[in-house]
C-alpha cells in the first residue's frame, strides 16, 4: 500500500526498509545485487527453518541444589 501511494516519502520509506544501504550501480554491469535488509533476513530464517528450540540446559545458568 505504501509503494502504491502517491507520496514520495512513502516510497522512500519502503526502499529504506527493503535495502540496508545505497543501491550500487556499475557502468559496465548495471545495478549490483543489493544486500538483504534485517526484516527480510529474519523472515527468511523463519521460512528456511533455521530456528531451534532451547536445549535441555535452558537459558539460565544451573542452580546449586541445597
Amino acid at each position: 500500500k505504501l509503494w502504491a501511494s502517491e507520496h514520495f516519502e512513502h516510497k522512500r520509506m519502503v526502499l529504506r526498509l527493503a535495502f540496508p544501504g545505497r543501491i550500487q550501480y556499475c557502468r559496465n554491469e548495471g545495478v549490483r545485487t543489493a544486500g538483504i535488509a534485517e526484516p527480510f533476513r529474519v523472515l527468511g530464517d523463519f521460512s528456511a527453518g533455521k530456528l531451534h528450540m532451547v536445549g535441555p540446559e535452558g537459558l539460565e545458568p544451573p542452580t546449586n541444589p541445597l
